[in-house]
């Protein structure tokens, strides 16, 4: 059985965070992988702004993510990483599953994320307790956002979005340069293009 996170974005290319609350603002995009240690540094760096930009209206956020570093460090993580994350939305906790996720990178690449990460200790980080944590389980077990992620992985791929973090604004690619306290502002230019 096939799902969809109630947040897709149009065409199912990826999913927005429930932090949006003005949907005529700029789409700022990321294109993730779960594994990727450089979208972890930028997570870390960006994401708390992009969160804030995205709750005070001035940005809508998508995260588009792929899974291809599975095949480059041989094992499954960021593909369950990412239908976990796209269960997490069913519960409206899609942004705090995915910072989760992130925070719990573990520092060697390639170690991975076990399912008891995946299935118990993240859900249960992210909000997801009592009943909506089995049914989440549940969901997790059958694979029910499967083809979804699926279908997002290839949409990326076929879109040329082979490289991660790759950030969009309004599906135009931008650079988003490495700085250690990036302001509201330093984002919002570069989404507008000046």
């Amino acid at each position: 059985m096939s799902v969809r996170p109630p947040h897709a974005s149009p065409g199912d290319k990826g999913i927005f965070s429930v932090d949006n609350v003005n949907d005529s603002a700029p789409v700022l995009t990321v294109v993730d992988d779960f594994q990727c240690p450089f979208c972890h540094t930028y997570e870390t760096v960006f994401g708390p702004v992009f969160e804030s930009l995205a709750k005070k209206g001035e940005i809508r956020l998508e995260y588009r993510t792929r899974y291809f570093l599975d095949i480059n460090l041989k094992n499954d993580s960021s593909v369950r990483a990412a239908r976990a994350a796209a269960i997490a939305d069913t519960f409206g906790k899609y942004q705090e599953y995915h910072d989760t996720v992130f925070s719990n990178q573990p520092a060697k690449e390639g170690v991975g994320y076990t399912d008891d990460q995946l299935r118990d200790a993240f859900p249960q980080a992210a909000g997801i307790t009592g009943d909506d944590l089995s049914t989440f389980q549940s969901s997790y077990d059958k694979g029910e956002m499967n083809a979804f992620v699926d279908a997002v992985d290839r949409q990326a791929q076929a879109d040329g979005y082979n490289g991660t973090p790759t950030f969009l604004a309004n599906d135009r690619k931008i650079d988003m340069p490495r700085k250690t306290n990036p302001t509201e502002d330093d984002v919002m230019k570069l989404v507008r293009g000046a």
